[in-house]
């Protein structure tokens, strides 16, 4: 019991929302991926196939990127449920948002001022499974800053972002 009042001290202390520790006492964990993003002086969100071929505008191979379909499709085929979707946003103007650890960092091209994401809900045992192959943890991000990435995600409609 008593680690259990520590762990709800330090979710409560590093910014996780109610639905991040009612998920976490679950067995729960959110996991997302980049699927669109905005050019500063645009007003809507463009896939990244769309983004790439109207404005040659790439992100990085290793990014932890896709379309939701092939998302959705990869963590099928990696055998991990989906209990829930939802989508994000970061807003990458105030400078760089890098995905990885110091010396393997993979960061948002500098002209994209807003990435959307779409975020999966899995089982906490298939958190580790699901970082290997390209998606990055939500509360991982908030309790280990730029261990995996340092910025706040902000949750939008999914249409928000151009799905």
């Amino acid at each position: 019991m008593r680690k259990l009042a520590v762990l709800l001290c330090i979710l409560g202390l590093t910014g996780c929302n109610d639905d991040d520790v009612k998920d976490t006492l679950t067995g729960k964990a959110d996991v997302y991926a980049v699927t669109s993003a905005k050019l500063d002086g645009e007003d809507r969100f463009k896939d990244l196939a769309t983004l790439e071929n109207e404005t040659g505008t790439t992100v990085p191979d290793d990014f932890p990127a896709g379309t939701p379909d092939e998302l959705a499709q990869r963590l099928a085929s990696l055998g991990i449920d989906v209990e829930e979707t939802s989508c994000g946003a970061i807003d990458t103007s105030n400078g760089d948002v890098c995905f990885g650890e110091e010396g393997n960092k993979t960061c948002v091209p500098p002209e994209v001022q807003t990435v959307g994401l779409t975020i999966y809900k899995i089982s906490i045992g298939d958190v580790k499974l699901a970082y290997d192959n390209g998606f990055y943890p939500k509360l991982a991000a908030e309790l280990l800053g730029n261990t995996y990435a340092s910025f706040d995600i902000d949750e939008v409609a999914c249409s928000v972002i151009g799905q």
